[in-house]
């Protein structure tokens, strides 16, 4: 696996949770959990092409590093560090503590999915994507997608 390791004086917020759940989101769709292993992979955590850590899905916003991606039977689990040295970062980072964390939202493009029913209700079954980044935000789409170790 890869791992950062803060490096000198750096400030870094530890933050983990579930990144993507299985589950009907608030747009009726449902992300396989498995949907993003091979973009995982391909990508990995570091560098230009690596997954991203986000604040809101903006671009320019990256906030410190992911460590760990990895999917499970429930959905995507994700480690991360936020960075204060970054000035969003420090924000980010703040808004976290002060409101016991916040919650996480993918950022793909779809490769793979189909329109199922369910409960008589269809939903869109995404069973593959390309992940590119995973953001911290306020109001997800994905509202199990919580943080449940901030600190």
């Amino acid at each position: 696996g890869q791992f950062w390791t803060p490096i000198g004086g750096q400030v870094c917020t530890p933050i983990d949770s579930w990144a993507s759940k299985r589950s009907i989101d608030l747009y009726g769709h449902v992300v396989d959990p498995q949907a993003f292993t091979e973009s995982i992979k391909v990508r990995g955590l570091g560098g230009p092409k690596g997954v991203k850590l986000l604040h809101q899905h903006e671009n320019e916003w990256v906030i410190g590093r992911i460590t760990r991606l990895e999917a499970k039977d429930d959905g995507v689990w994700i480690e991360a560090t936020i960075d204060e040295d970054i000035s969003r970062g420090k924000d980010v980072a703040a808004m976290v503590k002060a409101n016991d964390g916040l919650s996480f939202s993918v950022g793909f493009y779809p490769i793979d999915l189909d329109i199922l029913e369910v409960g008589g209700t269809e939903i869109l079954y995404i069973s593959k994507g390309d992940l590119f980044e995973v953001s911290v935000c306020t109001f997800p789409a994905q509202e199990n997608a919580i943080m449940e170790g901030s600190e």
